[in-house]
């Protein structure tokens, strides 16, 4: 007997409700698996799984699931059973694109896809409406759907390092959002109207090709940081300074402007449980 199937027994005979069968080089799944009912946190990442597993789709008591930086290149069928799931976490696979049953999961708050050489979103993730959490950077992403306009409790997306070449307008029609980072996408400039969205707290756009900014009138916005672009003076600079933390690139311009200035600010490589955290306080 594997040590997996040690897991899975013990699991099955104290009636747990979490299984954590992670970094243990897993290429299949021991189907008796599909036979845990208590189960509702099952953590499979970083193994080498190919096939879809289609044994946690028998789990319907699932709340959390994670297939992270595994080697699938498609999910399994059926994960519409997964209804009460919350949590899926599927970066780190060569997926390309997502099935359209993604949107049956209507009590899903957070959907990881970094690294999944995805393509595009499909229109059904606007069936998501409970969507907290978006993380889809470093894909191949070039535009996304209207159907997003229908998530009003996003709170935290990501979409740096796509294939972005214009700033997708559907964005400002999401009024919840919190936290968006568009860095390392070929934007050229930032709509005034993103400044208008009433719960934007922090955007991020290193690395954008941004030259100017338009006029920042946001009566929430706390941090801006479009480190990285050839960006030149906003025209309300002064008073943008004394009710934001603006972060550029140090230039002789910033130099001349505040000596003090530090660009240490991060918002890279974030932890999932901080975003969670954060989004939570």
């Amino acid at each position: 007997m594997t040590d997996a199937e040690e897991l899975i027994d013990k699991a099955a005979r104290i009636g747990a409700n979490c299984l954590n069968l992670s970094h243990r080089q897993l290429t299949v799944l021991p189907e008796r698996l599909s036979q845990l009912r208590t189960i509702d946190t099952l953590l499979l990442n970083n193994n080498k799984l190919i096939l879809p597993p289609t044994e946690v789709t028998h789990l319907h008591k699932l709340r959390e699931l994670s297939l992270a930086s595994n080697q699938l290149t498609v999910l399994p069928s059926g994960l519409h059973n997964l209804t009460r799931l919350i949590s899926i976490d599927l970066s780190h696979n060569r997926l390309g694109c997502l099935p359209a049953e993604i949107g049956e999961l209507s009590r899903l708050e957070e959907l990881w896809l970094v690294h999944t050489e995805l393509m595009c979103i499909p229109d059904e993730i606007g069936r998501l409406t409970n969507l907290r959490v978006l993380a889809v950077q470093h894909n191949l992403i070039v535009t996304l759907p209207s159907s997003m306009t229908a998530i009003r409790s996003l709170r935290w997306f990501s979409l740096a390092s796509n294939q972005i070449s214009s700033f997708p307008c559907v964005i400002t029609r999401i009024q919840s959002i919190t936290y968006l980072d568009l860095s390392d996408n070929k934007l050229r400039e930032i709509p005034s109207s993103l400044f208008d969205m009433q719960h934007l707290d922090t955007f991020v756009a290193q690395n954008c090709g941004l030259e100017s900014l338009p006029i920042i009138n946001s009566s929430s916005l706390h941090t801006l940081d479009v480190r990285r672009n050839p960006v030149r003076r906003p025209d309300d600079y002064n008073d943008v300074e004394h009710r934001i933390r603006l972060l550029v690139d140090i230039t002789d311009f910033e130099l001349k402007h505040n000596p003090k200035r530090s660009s240490t600010f991060t918002v890279e490589n974030h932890d999932r449980r901080d975003i969670i955290d954060a989004i939570n306080s």
